[in-house]
């Protein structure tokens, strides 16, 4: 693909190829992670959200600088993590229940076979209203432990707590299966800072960590950063941090005034010399139709813009946008 990111290139609004050329190349370029857009207008703004939106597949996370606490927390949010796990649980009728030492012994048994399973005290509180006759489902790596009902064996018990009798499972008490996890980095920092939402940088370290250690796929992410020229130093070092250590990271930064210091990053702009014209092609793809255009050029300004985009949206034809035009004149 031609290369058309060149530095301090002023690009022309609108011009739907060029906006797309510029974004799939800045997207499908592994060596540029960060492309900042200059621009004052928010009809350019909005013009290059659209395009962005229409040519990428990435997971896409738009945030605006002056509405975030915590950019970092953010985009840690934005990273998506997916990862195959065997997950190992047990299933039965709940035989036996006693406490051993620093244990809680449970005896699960099905149509085929008997098995005892040893539970730490500390999560005795999940088995608070479990008793013998129920069936129930234990994964204790996560420490899971659910009730799925009562067993069809006491259904002519007056059991006002049971609700629903289901008959016991066929197969083995203890089991496996792949099973597909999707997460974000950020739920992980929750999940390690013990459901703590004052995630600390120590935290934070250990996340990453983890997730260089286990065999995680990480998802493309395109973060888009509105009014982007009200970052500060630390907000540019996070950026300049992420972009530099996950490939799958790309920042566009919206309205950046000043030249890029972030490693692999590209600053382009955008012509905002617009006309009322070139801005309602922005707010309507019916603009670009001479029998729509031709009546309101003389009309047309800064005040009623807006008032007739939306008429042109609605206006099924340009006969009946003419006659639509007539309630603002």
């Amino acid at each position: 693909m031609e290369n058309i990111i060149e530095k301090n290139k002023v690009y022309n609004i609108p011009n739907n190829k060029v906006i797309e050329k510029l974004i799939r190349n800045f997207l499908n370029n592994k060596k540029v992670n960060t492309l900042s857009v200059v621009h004052n207008d928010d009809f350019i703004q909005s013009y290059v959200y659209r395009n962005i939106e229409t040519c990428t597949d990435r997971n896409l996370k738009i945030v605006s600088v002056n509405e975030i606490s915590d950019l970092e927390n953010t985009i840690r949010d934005s990273l998506i993590l997916s990862i195959v796990k065997k997950k190992y649980f047990y299933e039965g009728e709940v035989t036996e229940m006693k406490e051993v030492n620093e244990f809680i012994v449970i005896t699960l048994m099905t149509k085929k076979e008997s098995k005892v399973v040893q539970l730490p005290k500390y999560l005795k509180n999940l088995l608070d209203g479990i008793r013998v006759g129920d069936i129930i489902y234990i994964e204790p790596s996560i420490g899971i432990v659910k009730r799925i009902g009562r067993s069809e064996k006491y259904i002519n018990e007056y059991d006002l707590e049971a609700k629903r009798y289901i008959s016991n499972k066929k197969g083995q008490v203890f089991n496996s299966k792949d099973t597909d996890y999707t997460l974000s980095l950020y739920d992980l920092d929750f999940y390690f800072n013990r459901n703590d939402f004052n995630i600390t940088s120590y935290t934070r370290e250990f996340t990453n960590e983890f997730v260089e250690n286990n065999n995680f796929i990480i998802g493309y992410t395109l973060i888009i950063i509105k009014d982007a020229h009200l970052l500060d130093e630390c907000g540019l070092n996070i950026i300049k941090e992420y972009s530099e250590t996950y490939e799958s990271f790309k920042f566009i930064l919206i309205g950046y005034m000043s030249e890029l210091l972030i490693k692999n990053g590209m600053c382009v702009k955008l012509n905002e010399e617009m006309s009322n014209i070139d801005k309602l092609k922005i707010l309507s793809n019916k603009a670009n139709d001479d029998d729509f255009v031709n009546p309101i050029k003389e009309i047309l300004n800064d005040n009623n813009l807006k008032t007739i985009s939306t008429m042109m949206n609605i206006s099924d034809s340009a006969s009946e946008f003419i006659e639509n035009l007539k309630l603002i004149k």
